[in-house]
């Protein structure tokens, strides 16, 4: 008989970087494992339909609002009538809800899973975050994050000598080149096919540093070279007119959902983030050969072969570009794969299960 592993997940949305990691692994970990998902908020676009094999209960708490003592309670009752080996909670900011609730229904493994270095822009957020959750640590008893930077963030400096972490990092495989895909996406944006083509993939938020981006490319001046802005979030009106008030020389693609597809489109990638956890489409970009342009704030974990970090100075950034040339990389493929990583999750899955027999 399989042991059976719960998610908690703030939601399944397609956009999600939480939903695509778990997508990610769910093939390899359905062998081995029953999986189900414990979801906090309903998206219209979700990934749920390709979660089939999976039981997927909502929460009712969220929704509308906050309704942290009503979650709890329903929570607690939730979990005495299921039997589950692993509950591992992908939404960190919520550990003073569904931690303590764990330990005293007797979860054998209970798991922190962290994918970001920050809880919120906001700052007084951010105070009630670590107010709510200064003892997380208490109640988990095992500890992943996406990256060092994430555990840092999130964990007790001492995390890294604790037996249970583990860096758990998220899977990307080589997408095939899609040549009429890649024309067909070009031509819908008024790009030739010689043309170079240096962007942006991602999230549109403060921490993104896009403003400082925008400066950057208005000032600029390189032949058949066209900058794209794929993504959207909850800064890209602001962003949008800031580009159109600085020269209009971005080109903005909103939210997509072919990026696998679409991403070796592009020459060069930018990330100035102010803060990162571990930027999957830095990984994607690599994978598929994209070399990237990254603020010297992202772990150098993301490297793997196509990377280079720079400090958030405008003219360095302006002269790395002017001297950009594409070369062939040898980029590390085993690292992040799909294999690989599934296969070391399982085993570390199993191991938990042996050493924390409650």
């Amino acid at each position: 008989m399989k042991k059976k592993i719960l998610y908690i997940v703030p939601n399944l949305c397609t956009l999600s970087g939480v939903s695509q990691t778990i997508l990610n692994f769910y093939p390899m970990l359905l062998k081995s494992f029953d999986i189900d998902f414990y979801v906090l908020k309903k998206f219209k676009d979700t990934i749920d339909d390709k979660l089939v094999d999976s039981n997927i209960f909502m929460s009712n708490n969220f929704q509308n609002g906050n309704n942290y003592f009503k979650e709890k309670s329903d929570f607690d009752l939730f979990i005495k009538n299921q039997h589950y080996d692993i509950v591992e909670l992908h939404a960190p900011i919520f550990s003073f809800i569904y931690m303590p609730v764990l330990k005293k229904n007797k979860i054998p493994v209970r798991i922190i899973h962290t994918h970001s270095s920050a809880s919120s822009n906001n700052l007084l957020k951010r105070i009630m975050s670590f107010g709510l959750n200064f003892n997380m640590m208490k109640y988990a008893n095992v500890y992943f994050s996406c990256s060092e930077t994430s555990a840092r963030y999130w964990f007790k400096k001492n995390v890294f000598s604790n037996p249970f972490y583990y860096t758990i990092y998220n899977c990307v495989d080589k997408t095939d080149k899609d040549l009429n895909k890649i024309k067909e996406f070009k031509n819908q944006y008024g790009i030739k096919e010689n043309e170079l083509l240096y962007g942006f993939i991602g999230r549109m938020s403060k921490e993104k540093n896009l403003k400082f981006l925008i400066d950057i490319i208005e000032t600029i001046n390189i032949d058949n070279c066209k900058f794209l802005f794929v993504g959207d979030g909850n800064n890209a009106k602001e962003i949008r007119e800031y580009a159109f008030k600085h020269g209009n020389k971005v080109i903005f693609t909103g939210r997509r959902n072919d990026v696998p597809k679409i991403i070796s489109a592009f020459d060069l990638i930018f990330m100035p983030s102010i803060k990162e956890g571990l930027p999957m489409v830095a990984i994607e970009a690599q994978v598929n050969g994209i070399n990237c342009f990254l603020s010297d704030n992202i772990t150098k974990e993301v490297d793997i072969g196509a990377a280079k970090f720079l400090k958030l100075d405008k003219d360095l950034w302006i002269n790395e570009i002017y001297n950009f040339k594409k070369e062939k990389q040898n980029i590390d493929l085993k690292k992040f794969s799909t294999i690989d990583c599934s296969k070391r999750l399982i085993d570390i899955y199993n191991e938990l299960l042996k050493r924390l027999e409650w």
